[in-house]
């Protein structure tokens, strides 16, 4: 199942949840009016409320503290909150937004009139740096600038397949005959986060021969 398809299932279930819950309150209210309480005393309701939020981040590199700060802060609904299924999809789109998250999903458990929300995150891995070698005579500004990835943005694979394609296509056009170049990614084991290498061949320059 895609991810909007998941968030979309996720807001018409929580949704579900608030009307429902919503509904059993004010059919108990309604019946309770009904009686007559020996006391007069009255008698309250509340709309169901947010006892805990967990946050469990998966498959990740480095500190997991930092992971679960940052998608606190980027959840809008707070412990202590009324349940709100409108903010909730807020939340949500606020963690799509961010980018920092490949998958993103929550559960629930409700008890009462109290529910806790659980969420279930991936994070993206970023590259952290990118290393070019071979791009003499020009300066490394100008081979990153026919890049179509940077420092910062999310690692994609497929992505780092396009790169040399690029590069040789902007060698060429500069008067370079056969230029090869070779791209590949490693790894930080600390952070999660990927360093690209780029390693340029730039090949024969066009040279016009002199007709005898």
């Amino acid at each position: 199942m895609s991810f909007v398809k998941t968030i979309q299932l996720k807001k018409i279930l929580l949704t579900g949840l608030f009307l429902a819950c919503f509904l059993s309150i004010a059919v108990r209210a309604s019946a309770r009016a009904g009686l007559k309480d020996s006391g007069n005393r009255a008698v309250s309701t509340a709309f169901p409320v947010i006892s805990d939020i967990v946050i469990n981040i998966l498959d990740y590199r480095g500190s997991k503290s930092k992971w679960v700060e940052m998608a606190n802060s980027l959840i809008i609904l707070k412990k202590g909150d009324l349940f709100s299924a409108s903010r909730l999809q807020e939340s949500l789109e606020t963690l799509k937004l961010s980018k920092r998250f490949q998958k993103i999903d929550v559960d629930f458990a409700e008890e009462k009139n109290r529910i806790t929300l659980i969420f279930w995150l991936t994070p993206f891995r970023l590259i952290k740096d990118i290393r070019i070698k071979g791009n003499f005579p020009f300066f490394e500004r100008e081979i990153l600038y026919v890049m179509k990835i940077y420092a910062g943005k999310v690692f994609i694979q497929e992505e780092l397949h396009r790169q040399p394609a690029l590069i040789e296509a902007f060698f060429r056009r500069e008067g370079f005959s056969a230029p090869k170049v070779n791209v590949t990614a490693c790894e930080d084991s600390k952070d999660g986060f990927f360093v690209v290498y780029v390693k340029i061949e730039k090949g024969p320059y066009y040279t016009l021969q002199r007709l005898e």
